[in-house]
């Protein structure tokens, strides 16, 4: 059996993207659809006020009332490019890519962003269209080069490319843009695992868990470079504070379980691996 490298999502910041002055905490939405509901009943034909209702709707799950709101902000200034691109926000998450890709290109024609171009990547990116996806997050970084975002999801198409190089400039410009952002250090990581460079696989996994402690993959990572340089004991160790933030992962039971068999400990990973298997039937398949 053949140790998991536990990746990151690659479109983690999609749903954070909806252009509104609001609180990003998920707690909070019900209060701010009721904040900007009552900001709409007294000042209607604010298009601020729409397009952060829409939004605050949106995350709300209450999409179809979110897209009325939208659209009644280009009712109100069909210029504005920002209802265009949460629109494109919106169905791009629905899966309806052709409409979306419809909204993200207006604003091409109002003003050229690297918001309009990083939106239509992801797009891309979520079609499955690597080429596509990294021509737009390139045009993105064109017009603002350390735009952090932009830069970690183009070393994640990189990485998709295997472009190992070209993925580590992404992510270290991501870095420099956004030095407390965790995902480029946990994705780096991975590079160096692929590359067998494990001294700089663990320097920068301990920097993302330096900042970020309770994210079970980048722990499952890190126990991978034990596992690879022969430390078991490490690896044991390490692959069970990921199982302790994430007991439900069957990929790092499994490696639990091939860390404890290569300890001689056969009874507890053969128990282990099968623990794995009935969290996921088809974890090896």
């Amino acid at each position: 059996m053949q140790l998991s490298v536990y990746r990151l999502l690659f479109f983690p910041f999609l749903a954070l993207l909806l252009i509104a002055a609001t609180a990003a905490r998920n707690s909070l939405w019900k209060t701010e659809v009721s904040i900007w509901s009552d900001a709409e009943s007294k000042s209607p034909r604010k298009i601020r006020i729409m397009i952060n209702l829409g939004s605050s709707l949106f995350n709300d799950g209450k999409e179809e009332d979110g897209i009325l709101y939208m659209k009644k902000a280009l009712e109100l200034d069909p210029a504005s490019p920002e209802p265009y691109l949460n629109l494109g926000v919106y169905y791009t998450k629905k899966g309806d890519y052709n409409r979306a890709l419809t909204y993200l290109l207006k604003p091409h024609s109002l003003q050229q962003t690297y918001l309009s171009y990083y939106r239509i990547g992801n797009l891309y990116a979520l079609k499955g269209d690597t080429d596509l996806a990294i021509e737009n997050y390139e045009k993105a970084l064109e017009l603002d080069p350390l735009y952090p975002f932009a830069n970690l999801e183009l070393g994640s198409m990189y990485m998709i490319k295997g472009a190992f190089t070209d993925a580590l400039s992404a992510y270290n410009r991501a870095i420099k843009a956004a030095p407390r952002e965790i995902m480029p250090y946990n994705n780096i990581g991975i590079i160096y695992i692929e590359l067998a460079d494990y001294d700089r696989a663990e320097e920068y996994l301990k920097r993302h868990l330096k900042i970020f402690p309770l994210y079970a993959p980048a722990w499952a990572n890190l126990g991978n470079v034990y596992f690879y340089r022969g430390d078991m004991q490490k690896a044991e160790e390490t692959y069970r504070k990921a199982i302790e933030l994430d007991p439900q992962n069957a990929q790092i039971v499994a490696n639990l379980a091939m860390a404890l068999d290569a300890l001689g400990k056969k009874e507890e990973s053969e128990k282990t691996m099968k623990k794995a298997l009935e969290l996921n039937p088809e974890l090896f398949k």
